[in-house]
């Protein structure tokens, strides 16, 4: 094995004949990166409550992806975008649904997908009997 010594170059410090890298931003790593991010999302979590994926605001609805994204935009709910996702705030959820119980008209959520189709059917029914 021939070593930088044996060639006769003496001993060569990586510090030192690099210098220049020294100053350059370090790469993050993918686990510091994901450390961080675990981190952002304790700390929204710890002030807002759970973080709850938009997309399961539709099963605990019991509304449609469209209603959903409809309402997400309307500002119904604490939106944060966490790497190109939806998460909503357990506060304004709940918020949410204090506001629909105290509401006058008393919307009851659908408890299971067979009362969502029934729902469905009967406004379809509606609709189709006032045109």
């Amino acid at each position: 094995m021939t070593t930088v010594e044996s060639m006769g170059a003496g001993s060569i410090n990586a510090e030192q004949e690099f210098a220049f890298v020294a100053d350059t931003p370090k790469r993050s790593t993918a686990f510091s990166r994901a450390m961080e991010a675990i981190n952002d999302l304790k700390e929204v979590a710890s002030e807002h409550g759970t973080l709850i994926p938009a997309p399961m605001l539709q099963a605990i609805l019991g509304v449609s992806q469209q209603r959903v994204a409809q309402m997400l935009t309307e500002g119904k709910f604490h939106v944060f975008k966490f790497h190109g996702k939806n998460y909503v705030t357990e506060e304004s959820l709940k918020h949410f649904v204090q506001s629909i119980k105290s509401d006058d008209n008393r919307v009851s959520l659908p408890k299971g997908k067979i009362e969502l189709l029934k729902r469905s059917l009967a406004m379809a029914k509606d609709v189709l009997s006032s045109k």
